[in-house]
C-alpha cells in the first residue's frame, strides 16, 4: 500500500535514507550522510510530499517530491529487488504528466533503473555540497 508519510513516520524514513545512502553511494564519505539526518528528518522530509510504500506492517521504501523533482527515492535494504521502487516510481508517474532528479554519474544502479522506467539524461553537473558529477534526468507522460 502506498500512503503519505506521516509524522511519525520521520524516524524510519531517516533510517532507511541512510542505510540505503552509505550502500548507493559508497564513493561519499559516511560522515557525510551521518552529517546530514537532522536536517532530512527536520527540514527536507517535512517540505517534500512524501508517499511512503507500507507491506506487511512495514516501511519498505519511500519517495519525497518537491514539485515536479523527484529528491528522493529509497528502498530499505532487506527489501531492495523485490520492485517496490518500481512500484513507487510508477505511482509518481501516474500522478504526474513530467518529472526530473538527479544522480550521482557513479550511481550506474540508479541511472540504469531510470532508464528503465523512461527518463534520460538531460544534463551533468556538480553536486555543490559533495563536488561529485551528477546527470539531470528527465521524464514525460507520453501524450494519449
Amino acid at each position: 500500500m502506498i500512503r503519505p508519510a506521516l509524522r511519525t513516520d520521520m524516524d524510519a524514513l531517516v533510517s532507511i535514507w541512510l542505510t540505503a545512502s552509505f550502500k548507493a553511494h559508497d564513493f561519499i564519505a559516511e560522515s557525510y550522510w551521518r552529517e546530514q539526518q537532522s536536517a532530512m528528518r527536520d527540514v527536507y522530509l517535512p517540505q517534500a510530499h512524501t508517499l511512503v510504500l507500507w507491506n506487511a506492517g512495514e516501511i519498505c521504501g519511500f519517495v519525497s517530491l518537491m514539485d515536479h523533482q523527484i529528491a528522493a527515492l529509497f528502498v530499505e535494504q532487506e527489501q531492495q529487488g523485490k520492485g517496490y521502487g518500481k512500484q513507487l516510481l510508477r505511482w509518481v508517474q501516474n500522478e504526474y504528466s513530467y518529472l526530473s532528479l538527479q544522480v550521482y554519474t557513479k550511481n550506474e544502479r540508479a541511472i540504469q533503473f531510470y532508464k528503465q522506467s523512461g527518463f534520460h539524461i538531460v544534463s551533468e553537473q556538480t553536486d555543490a555540497a559533495t563536488g561529485e558529477r551528477e546527470y539531470v534526468m528527465e521524464w514525460k507522460k507520453a501524450a494519449e
